[in-house]
Formats: C-alpha cells, structure tokens, sequence
C-alpha cells in the first residue's frame, strides 16, 4: 500500500510539473493574450450567435485555468454592438429589431455570469441543499453575498473549481446552456434582446429583465435557466462530495493503521 501511495504521489507530481510547465510557456510566449485578442476581435466584427457561443467557451475555459478571457473584463462601451443595439432602441423606442441580437451583452453578460463566470451562484445553491459536508457549506455560505453580486472568485478558490476536472463540465455546460435558451428565447420573439446597460453587480437573473427595459419574460426566463444551471450542478456537487469523503475514510485508515 505504501509503495502504491508513492507511486501515485509520484506520478501526480509529475504530472503537476508538466501541466504548470505548459502553462507557463503559454503565458510566457502570450499564447493566452493571443486567442484572447483573436476572439476579441472577431466577435466584434462578426456579433452572431455562433460567435457568442464560441467567446463563451474560450473565456470559460480561460477561467477555469485562471487566465482572463476574451469576454471576462469587457465593458458595455467596449463592445460596438452594445452601442449599435443601445442606439437602435433609442432612436426607434423599442428593444424589438436591434441590428444584434445575439451579441457578447445580450447573450453572455446577460444569461452567461450568474455569480460570476461559470454560474458560480448555482453552484453554491447546489452546495446548500445537497451537501452534507461541512467544510463545502462554509465554503459556500461565505461566498454567497459576494457571489450574489456576480464576485464568485472566492468561491472558486476556496473549494476549488480552478482545475478541478469535476467540475469542469458543469462550469462549461451551464453558461453554454443558458444562452442556447436565451437565444432560442429571441428568436421565438417571446423576450427581446437585452439592450440597455446595467449596473455591474446586478444579481445575475435581474440583469435580462433591467437590461429589457422591465420585460418579465426576461425575467422568467432568467430564473428557469438559473433553476437549470442548479440542477445540472447538483450530481456533481454529489460526486465531489462522495470522492472527498472516500479520501477521508482511507485517510483514516491509513491513520489507524500506522498506529
């Protein structure tokens, strides 16, 4: 058992080594800022959905790994759509028939960050209900005001979600989901797109319903994709849960045995 435990300690180590080395080369080279930048650039010059789609899993994943991505730091005014969209419903009074629906604001900002990136907020929600674990709840109780107001990077960190691969897929999947739903929303034309700035650190489902100009079908349709991105969250929650309490039940053995 020893010998099995080193050889694994070793093999992670390695592994360790290889994936910090990687990435360090990446930042040092700007590998980062490079696709950063591409993706910038594109989906400022093409806003359609496939774009939107596409800056949301870069930045995704750059979070994941924690690096900024292309659309993490992005404000209302620096995206041309937004304004083109913004001085549409101005001129016509009506957030009906903007020239970009689909754009990083409408989609990302707006159905895409609930708590932050990764639908963090969802996360700890799944957290509260299903875990029994007490060191996760506080993890998440801490985090949930500053999580609220879309700051989830402590949560990410403190349980973590940076380079865990459990949940990797839910941290992907769920921002991915919510704006297929918001997109088929606005082409159903049952919810406008969201056009007009809000306050950062509005609570991710009230950003689409201030953003419409207090449409409550944005609103509706915010928190059923908020309630999704709960539900998607909550069998990894389960697994995470399952594996650490695993490691603490060998751990305790090894403990007695060494006694």
């Amino acid at each position: 058992k020893a010998f099995n435990s080193l050889l694994a300690i070793i093999l992670s180590f390695l592994v360790a080594i290889v994936i910090n080395g990687l990435l360090y080369l990446f930042f040092r080279y700007g590998v980062y800022d490079a696709i950063a930048d591409y993706v910038t650039s594109i989906s400022l010059k093409y806003s359609n959905f496939s774009m939107t789609l596409f800056g949301t899993f870069v930045t995704t994943i750059f979070a994941w790994l924690g690096f900024s991505g292309p659309y993490q730091y992005r404000s209302f005014v620096d995206d041309n759509t937004s304004i083109e969209n913004l001085n549409y419903a101005l001129k016509y009074h009506s957030v009906w028939g903007v020239p970009h629906p689909f754009s990083e604001y409408s989609l990302y900002h707006s159905f895409g960050t609930f708590g932050g990136i990764g639908s963090i907020l969802a996360l700890i929600v799944a957290i509260l209900i299903v875990s029994g674990a007490g060191s996760y709840r506080r993890v998440g109780v801490s985090g949930l005001i500053p999580t609220l107001f879309n700051s989830g990077t402590s949560v990410m960190i403190g349980l973590p979600v940076m380079f865990n691969p459990l949940y990797l897929i839910p941290f992907i999947l769920t921002p991915i989901l919510n704006i297929v739903i918001a997109a088929l929303a606005i082409i159903a034309h049952i919810m406008p797109p969201v056009v007009y700035p809000v306050p950062m650190g509005t609570p991710g489902p009230l950003v689409a319903f201030i953003g419409t100009g207090g449409n409550f079908i944005a609103l509706i349709i915010g928190v059923i994709v908020f309630f999704i991105d709960i539900i998607v969250y909550i069998p990894f929650v389960r697994l995470n849960e399952q594996i650490w309490l695993k490691m603490q039940y060998i751990y305790l053995q090894e403990e007695k045995e060494g006694k």
